[in-house]
């Protein structure tokens, strides 16, 4: 249903369905190598025909962020760079058509540096909240934030650091999603702020409030140099995180279970779920309802 590429170099980065099950919008290099635009489609017609959301003349070598999102009104939401420095991003939703399209109302932050750059999100289960990563109130410290997209007041739900690294950046993983609790109290995420004596900058798992006070618990970080976390989210009670990383070998991927999510810097070899066996690695998973 997508366009199709114009090379073998081109792909799809990412998709998803609307809450009506017949629209998808989808991210994806498919016209220039390398610069993310986005489309939608209709996937139940008979013939389906793309429509151009943001193209990738609009973003004249800038890019679609590959997490997009709906609320419940099927709004669809999205992250890119076009309008800011290099870098920058902001946070926009617009119609599944493409009209109508703004900066979502209150994720606009500064810093000392003046607007803030918007990175992850996550749409809430009932379509009604949104919590999004920001480097507000400090630059290159990216904090999340939680809003109901009926009004235009973010609440800060971290609080693990507020000191911003001399060099490069910290916070939640810009390519990949927040998750919400099922429940709608917690948030999970990748994100490379310290988990104890951490000084390698590694993505590890956190889990958040989804309302103030803001807090947070640093549940896990690889116990190797050069290791990450990906992916983490709740069972479908919210009492467990399901993630996984190569926490304990550089390059191999295995999947972990957190059961304790108050506990912080977890022993990752206490939380193997499945081990890569044979040189292999785990990259990806499925949680059923």
């Amino acid at each position: 249903v997508s366009l199709l590429p114009l090379s073998s170099s081109h792909d799809v980065a990412s998709f998803r369905w609307a809450s009506d099950s017949v629209q998808i919008a989808f991210v994806g290099d498919l016209v220039t190598n390398n610069d993310d635009a986005l489309w939608t489609v209709n996937a139940t017609a008979a013939s389906p025909s793309t429509v151009e959301i943001v193209s990738t003349l609009e973003l004249s070598g800038r890019d679609v962020g590959r997490i997009i999102g709906f609320d419940s009104s099927d709004r669809l939401y999205f992250v890119a760079d076009y309008e800011l420095a290099d870098n920058q991003s902001r946070l926009y939703r617009c119609a599944i058509d493409g009209t109508g399209r703004v900066q979502v109302p209150g994720t606009g932050l500064s810093n000392g540096a003046g607007e803030a750059s918007v990175g992850g999100f996550a749409i809430s289960p009932n379509g009604l909240s949104i919590a999004f990563a920001s480097d507000s109130p400090t630059a290159n410290l990216s904090q999340v934030y939680t809003m109901l997209l009926s009004g235009s007041t973010p609440v800060l739900v971290s609080s693990l650091t507020t000191t911003a690294p001399a060099t490069n950046e910290r916070g939640p993983n810009f390519f990949e999603p927040m998750r919400w609790s099922p429940d709608g109290s917690a948030l999970t995420l990748a994100a490379d702020w310290p988990i104890g004596e951490d000084v390698n900058n590694d993505f590890g798992v956190f889990v958040l409030p989804s309302s103030a006070p803001a807090g947070g618990v640093g549940l896990s970080r690889p116990s190797v140099g050069s290791g990450d976390a990906f992916g983490p989210q709740f069972s479908p009670d919210s009492s467990q995180i399901i993630f996984r990383g190569d926490m304990l070998e550089s390059n191999h991927s295995d999947l972990y279970r957190i059961s304790d999510l108050g506990s912080s810097n977890q022993d990752p070899s206490t939380l193997l779920l499945e081990q890569s066996v044979l040189g292999g690695t785990v990259k990806g998973y499925t949680i059923t309802p």
